[in-house]
């Protein structure tokens, strides 16, 4: 019988150093990776790669899915996964302590009754209050499987070990700020449910380790105002973007990500127009709100990795 990770959920394996899931010794509980994120924090990409579209498929018919959010991740792609789940759902949004205070979320819960078209309930969380009991009165009776979906480093394998631990369980998931972290489904009996944790949504990644640690979002994020007509803003070590009209546009993220002007010659490699009242997302990173039209010059940020929505930042349903 094959044994898994009770961390990650990956298949536990003790010949292959290079692959997932190995440990040295198979009668353990934890896979080396989740073992040196848990106890040294050295954060190591997995090999596994993650279908989005895989994950939905999964999910047993008369289920019910706590999708989670945050407020990095409100944008059309994971708004399309969201409506793409055929079984009762709710929202959650986690994590609602990082929201900035000139952003109310009641500006974001009508955005996402009005742009996503969201009739389920929508509930907030922060970081320190996972409100199961509170999700819970949403869960028919009948129900006896819970799926936890959401993008990856959403806040979901927290979600799960704080309710566990709620109930006297072993809240054990590995949790950590590198992108898809679980790597499989994990089955977690419950004093009421099987929950199942999933693989997050996924994006591509190409940051580095620093990047990566620094793009975690612990406190409330402070925007930053940036007017750079003649000059490249500059996200840190991730890439490049430069603006063609004098419109100052605002950036959204982690207060660690240092977002500058840049006076060098830097080579573009895409040019986007950009409509009034859009988010421009950095998967996994943050996002530039663009009150005004723009056209927009990018550099050293694959394309993949670049998401344009409606924004929510503007008037109370998303538009000024």
């Amino acid at each position: 019988m094959t044994k898994h990770c009770k961390g990650c959920g990956i298949a536990l394996q003790n010949t292959l150093k290079e692959k997932d899931g190995y440990v040295s010794d198979i009668t353990k509980d934890y896979c080396e990776r989740c073992f040196k994120m848990t106890h040294y924090h050295e954060l190591t990409s997995a090999k596994k790669k993650i279908n989005n579209k895989s994950i939905i498929s999964k999910i047993k018919p008369n289920s019910f899915v706590i999708f989670c959010l945050d407020f990095i991740n409100i944008n059309d792609e994971v708004k399309e996964l969201y409506k793409s789940i055929k079984e009762k759902k709710i929202i959650l949004i986690m994590k609602n302590d990082i929201i900035p205070k000139s952003i109310k979320e009641s500006k974001i819960i009508n955005y996402l009754r009005n742009f996503w078209q969201v009739k389920e309930p929508i509930i907030t969380t922060d970081k320190y209050h996972y409100s199961f009991r509170t999700v819970e009165t949403y869960i028919p009776n009948i129900v006896k499987n819970v799926y936890v979906l959401g993008p990856t480093n959403v806040g979901k394998s927290s979600f799960i070990n704080s309710l566990l631990n709620s109930q006297g369980l072993n809240g054990s998931l590995t949790v950590s700020e590198m992108p898809n972290t679980t790597l499989d489904w994990i089955k977690i009996e419950t004093n009421n449910y099987t929950i199942y944790d999933s693989v997050g949504f996924t994006y591509l990644n190409n940051y580095s380790k620093d990047i990566i640690k620094k793009s975690n979002i612990k406190k409330e994020i402070k925007p930053i105002s940036i007017q750079s007509p003649d000059a490249a803003i500059k996200i840190d070590n991730v890439g490049f973007i430069k603006t063609k009209n004098k419109y100052p546009i605002t950036w959204f993220g982690s207060n660690n990500i240092e977002v500058t002007k840049y006076y060098g010659e830097v080579e573009y490699s895409n040019i986007i127009s950009i409509p009034k009242n859009t988010n421009v997302f950095i998967r996994g990173i943050g996002f530039f709100y663009f009150k005004e039209e723009e056209t927009i010059s990018i550099a050293n940020i694959k394309e993949d990795n670049i998401i344009i929505s409606s924004s929510f930042v503007g008037g109370t349903n998303g538009q000024d």
